[in-house]
Order: structure tokens, then C-alpha cells, then sequence
């Protein structure tokens, strides 16, 4: 047994009757292949009244995995929770992450938390936060042994695919033999790992590639502080509709590669908010800048929601606490 709440989480699972799911704000691959795993499980047990929900849109990579045409974009502030009996939440830390919005549901719903992030803080009925491990795919895997059910072509893709991106291909500071165990074991299992690798990294549209050059010429290294940085305004992304994950391609692919640099980070403007993404080269942990900033994440990537606040005010704010946390050259 991975888990010492499993049966009780799988006992509450098979007593509830309408069944809630979701993906976090700004859905990445390991909160949609997390949510979708989840689906695929309740169908293996039964449970046919099942409705994923996201506050935002899913990125256009993600949606080669089976069900992604099931998740709803919600806005959670007229969202009816009362109708369903069980919430199960996966891939997020906290009730912002959730639901997009600075301020915690007011629902009498009960919620299954499954995570990995070590932010999390443990705010549901049931929680099961593993924090050993470098994706919440890694955590559903791990429950679907405790529950005893079979992992198919279809449920092993999808949770190959979360593990694959989470980790940066095996690059971020949790991967333990079990990652690589459980992709092999996945792809024994059918997963196509040349299907997910397409998707996940070979198919950007070119507004994408387009945005993500105007945001590497926007970067700027502050030598003293040892961060390589980049910020965008809402009116310098209006010219490129199809480029969702432009921000988090450059952050993962350049702003974490830079010579004498500990970390990187860009920031992108949205309709009443910025959001940032911080990656680490080194060891440097990334993960208290994004808790100071309201957000978080792990120690080698992370992120934060800027709100209330103008986005120069935005790029002000997240230059100081970098320059805060920052190891001095």
C-alpha cells in the first residue's frame, strides 16, 4: 500500500453519487492529465455522473488526451457546487489555485485533495499530498495501484503525459527511480511516447513561436542578483491569438538555461491580472519567491498570480522579491 488513506479515500469515492473534478488556473498538462486520469478511474468503479471543470482554458496540447473535450471552462463564481456531493481536486495547493480567484469556496461540498506540491496545506476533508514525488500524475499512478485496477493504453498516456511534463522531461530536482520506473511500466502498458512527446513539444502554432521570440528580446539579465528576466504587456500579445503557452515554452526552454544565473522568470499580462513563472538552473529554490508573491510551486519551477495591481506595478513587485531572495554575485 503506496498510501495509508487510499481505502478511505476509495470507500468515499464509492459512497458518492455526483462527482466534481477539476483543472487549476492556467491548466498545464499534469492538472489536465491528473484530472482526466481521475475520470478514467471513476469509470473503472462505476461512477458515470462525473463533470470536470477548469477556470480557464485547457492549453492546445493537451488536447490529443482522451476526455479533454469533457472539461468545462467555469467561472466558479456562479458555478452551482451544491450539486454534486464529492470534489475531487488534483495538481493544486490551494483554493486560488483552484478557482483562478483570490478568496476560498464557501461550499459545504466534500473535497479529496490528491497532490504533490509541498505548499500544499492540506485544506481538504481527505488529503493524500505526496510530496516525494515530481507530478500529481505520479500520485494517481500510485493510488491506482493501492486500488487494485488495471491501467490501460488510454489511462497510461495520459498519465505518462503529465509526468513527462511536469518533471521537464526528468529534469526537475524530484525525480527519484520512481519516475523513470512508472514511465516504463506506462509505456509497457501502451502509452505512445513518441505520440506524447509530439504534442507536448512538436506542435506549436506559429503565433506561439512568434510571441515567444518578442519575449526572449524583451529579456534582461540583472548580473548582480544572478536572474535572467522577461515581461510582457496584455497589448504586445494581442497580435498573436494562438500562442497560450508561449510564456511557459520560454521559461522552461531559455530562461532556466542562461550562464551565471540561478533562476529566471517571465511575466505575462492577462485581462485583471499578471501571471509569473519562475524556473531554477541551479539549486536555487524558486518556490519561496512564488509563496511570497502568493503563489508557489517546488523548488526548481513555480508561479504566482499577480492581482489588484497594474502590470508595471507587477514587474516592480516580482524584481524585488527576486532581488530579495537573490544569492549576490
Amino acid at each position: 500500500m503506496n498510501y495509508k488513506k487510499s481505502q478511505l479515500i476509495l470507500d468515499e469515492i464509492k459512497k458518492a453519487n455526483k462527482i466534481l473534478l477539476n483543472c487549476h488556473r492556467s491548466p498545464d498538462p499534469d492538472s489536465v492529465g491528473s484530472a482526466l486520469s481521475v475520470f478514467q478511474i471513476l469509470k473503472q468503479l462505476g461512477k458515470d455522473d462525473v463533470t470536470i471543470i477548469s477556470p480557464d482554458d485547457i492549453p492546445q496540447n493537451c488536447k490529443f488526451l482522451p476526455n479533454s473535450e469533457l472539461i468545462q471552462k467555469t467561472d466558479f463564481d456562479i458555478f452551482d457546487f451544491s450539486a454534486y456531493d464529492t470534489f475531487i481536486i488534483t495538481d493544486s495547493g490551494n483554493w486560488s489555485q483552484i478557482t483562478g480567484k483570490d478568496r476560498i469556496l464557501s461550499s459545504k461540498i466534500k473535497t479529496i485533495v490528491l497532490d504533490h506540491h509541498y505548499t500544499n496545506i492540506n485544506y481538504g476533508d481527505f488529503n493524500i499530498v505526496d510530496k516525494s514525488v515530481g507530478s500529481a500524475c505520479e500520485v494517481i499512478y500510485k493510488l491506482i495501484s493501492d486500488f487494485g485496477l488495471k491501467i490501460n493504453k488510454e489511462l497510461a498516456e495520459t498519465i505518462l503525459t503529465g509526468i513527462i511534463a511536469d518533471t521537464i522531461s526528468f529534469q526537475t530536482d524530484l525525480i527519484g527511480e520512481s519516475a523513470f520506473s512508472y514511465a516504463d511500466i506506462l509505456i509497457k502498458a501502451g502509452a505512445d511516447r513518441n505520440k506524447i512527446i509530439f504534442n507536448l513539444y512538436k506542435s506549436r502554432p506559429f503565433d506561439e513561436i512568434q510571441l515567444m521570440g518578442k519575449i526572449l528580446s524583451k529579456s534582461r539579465i540583472e548580473k548582480e542578483y544572478r536572474f535572467v528576466w522577461s515581461a510582457i504587456s496584455k497589448e504586445e500579445t494581442k497580435g498573436y491569438p494562438d500562442s497560450q503557452d508561449a510564456k511557459t515554452s520560454v521559461v522552461s526552454s531559455y530562461m532556466q538555461s542562461v550562464r551565471g544565473t540561478d533562476f529566471g522568470f517571465v511575466l505575462e499580462e492577462k485581462e485583471g491580472f499578471s501571471s509569473v513563472s519562475f524556473r531554477s538552473r541551479t539549486d536555487f529554490d524558486v518556490s519561496k519567491i512564488a509563496e511570497e508573491l502568493g503563489g508557489g510551486g517546488h523548488k526548481s519551477a513555480a508561479a504566482a498570480r499577480l492581482i489588484k495591481i497594474s502590470f508595471d506595478e507587477a514587474v516592480e513587485k516580482v524584481l524585488s522579491v527576486c532581488r530579495k531572495y537573490a544569492k549576490k554575485s
